[in-house]
């Protein structure tokens, strides 16, 4: 397989961003730290699915045994998963402590919007063998543009809420935001972005690098008047999903798709996924140290503080080589 060596540095870059994003470091209401939040640290998320789906295509363009594969691409997925639900569950407990019954929050977050992250593994475990399907039955194509009407839905639980102000459907989207928590999941969020990735490793021979280079930064600049247009509008959950993400990072990896080399980046590429993985963990401990001491930290040292400390912490289980700590931040 090729070595996208900027597609690594890029995921690294990207986890960092989320744990920028997990330590409110730009949490002020000023414009420089909202377009540094958005214009920036958003973009990760989408990227990941991406590219996700772009190596998994690759894998089914030569499977032997489809089903097999995806099978074994979910267990892989699964360990980890449930390993960091596990370590992380404080984190949902310090989310709804005093708001309800725990076990039926447990159970709810369990399966709309695992804590810790997980989500987004859960939305790959998800969108996965949806997409694994359609490609099986040569259907990608169709997909995708359901993937499109799903991925508006989206949207409406998120940063355009204000687009059903005062109409019957405000109550649909609502009460659906009770039940499910969140709109960012494996069918109306992840989907889009899996389908795409996995159709551009399937053409990416008769990608115009060219004319996306070109595109890109045009992209880029609808992306950023498209913040600053619906900012200060009403919204839900974390005002992350936007318009511009349909092009703009589809448009990203096929950029990131020239830089290939012989370097071996496997390093950066695991950093990326033990940093993803293990932050939410290192920033609960933290968090609950300070209190113990009663200390108050700036967010961006504490930022600082998890980053080394995951840092650190990984490059000596990255030495262990162990097998089975592998399985958790590989």
């Amino acid at each position: 397989m090729k070595n996208y060596t900027l597609i690594d540095y890029a995921k690294l870059f990207f986890a960092v961003c989320i744990v920028v994003i997990h330590t409110d470091v730009f949490l002020s209401t000023r414009l420089s730290s909202w377009m540094i939040l958005h214009g920036i640290c958003r973009l990760a998320v989408p990227f990941f699915f991406i590219t996700s789906g772009f190596f998994f295509g690759k894998k089914l363009l030569k499977s032997k045994n489809i089903k097999q594969d995806l099978v074994k691409y979910c267990k892989r997925l699964f360990v980890p998963f449930c390993f960091w639900l596990i370590l992380d569950y404080y984190h949902l407990y310090s989310i709804v402590n005093g708001t309800g019954n725990l076990f039926l929050k447990t159970i709810q977050y369990l399966i709309f919007c695992p804590w810790g992250a997980m989500w987004y593994v859960l939305a790959l475990l998800v969108s996965v063998p949806i997409v694994t399907f359609f490609y099986k039955k040569d259907k990608l194509k169709l997909l995708w543009f359901i993937s499109i009407f799903l991925y508006f839905f989206a949207l409406l639980c998120n940063c355009y809420y204000f687009l059903i102000d005062s109409t019957p459907f405000k109550t649909i989207i609502d009460k659906y935001m009770e039940i499910a928590i969140t709109g960012r999941n494996g069918i109306f969020f992840a989907l889009f972005f899996v389908t795409t990735g996995v159709i551009i490793s399937k053409y990416e021979n008769k990608i115009n690098f060219k004319i996306n280079n070109i595109l890109l930064p045009i992209f880029y600049i609808i992306f950023i008047v498209e913040i600053l247009l619906i900012k200060g509008s009403s919204y839900l959950d974390d005002h992350s999903l936007f318009i511009s993400f349909l092009f703009l990072i589809p448009s990203l990896l096929i950029f990131t798709l020239q830089f290939i080399s012989k370097k071996d980046t496997t390093k950066i590429r695991n950093y990326s996924t033990g940093i993803y993985f293990s932050h939410r963990f290192i920033l609960i401990c933290l968090t609950l140290i300070l209190l113990l001491f009663n200390i108050t930290l700036s967010n961006i040292i504490i930022f600082f503080i998890v980053i080394v400390i995951d840092v650190l912490l990984l490059t000596v289980l990255y030495k262990i080589d162990n097998k089975w700590i592998n399985k958790v931040i590989k």
